[in-house]
């Protein structure tokens, strides 16, 4: 193959063409986030990450574990162990409260 001034390019196969727009969209996005970041100044994370905030917010609110794991079983397995410790964080802070408002009791300690 030749370009218009006749000199030879290399042809390249749709797999290689298909992955450079990938690596060059992943590129600019990684740019925009960065940028938008930046401008609303807000620290920095991952874009990636959002998804398993979405992820355990869901789960947080009631979502069945059913369709979270139908979308993304990898992102499932990591808000269980999420899940799980925000329940410990939450039977901590309730039987600090019931310490605090009860002085003479005091309730048994999670692990």
């Amino acid at each position: 193959m030749r370009d218009r001034s006749g000199k030879r390019i290399r042809e390249s196969t749709f797999t290689e063409d298909w992955q450079e727009a990938q690596r060059r969209l992943r590129e600019r996005l990684k740019t925009v986030w960065q940028a938008t970041l930046r401008r609303t100044k807000v620290p920095y994370f991952r874009i990636y990450d959002l998804r398993f905030t979405y992820t355990t917010r869901l789960s947080a609110g009631g979502v069945a574990d059913e369709w979270v794991l139908a979308r993304d079983a990898q992102v499932f397995k990591k808000y269980s162990q999420m899940k799980l410790q925000m329940k410990r964080e939450a039977l901590q802070k309730l039987n600090r409260k019931a310490n605090e408002d009860r002085p003479g009791f005091v309730t048994e300690q999670v692990n």
